[in-house]
């Protein structure tokens, strides 16, 4: 469990990201177009912030306490590049 203040929001941050994989998988089994748009939208600022709250997280938590911050960040990264893949190479 994080200690910091930054490593406690990114544990909040990593838990919004599982969160939207979720509702995106429900959307999946829906309709397949629909949910490009939706994780265009639902990760396009989280994912920024994401970034944000993952780094300053991995700067200010020591020993395992970075394990949340750095898989926020991951995760971060991941969505960003995925998003930024379906907006330019197929928007």
């Amino acid at each position: 469990m994080p200690k910091a203040l930054s490593g406690k929001i990114s544990l909040f941050m990593l838990a919004i990201f599982v969160g939207q994989l979720l509702a995106l998988l429900i959307v999946v089994s829906m309709e397949g177009l629909l949910t490009i748009v939706t994780f265009s939208y639902l990760t396009r600022y989280t994912a920024i912030i994401g970034l944000i709250v993952g780094v300053v997280g991995v700067i200010q938590e020591k020993g395992k306490g970075k394990i949340i911050p750095i898989l926020t960040l991951l995760l971060s990264v991941g969505l960003a590049v995925f998003n930024g893949y379906l907006m330019f190479m197929w928007g």
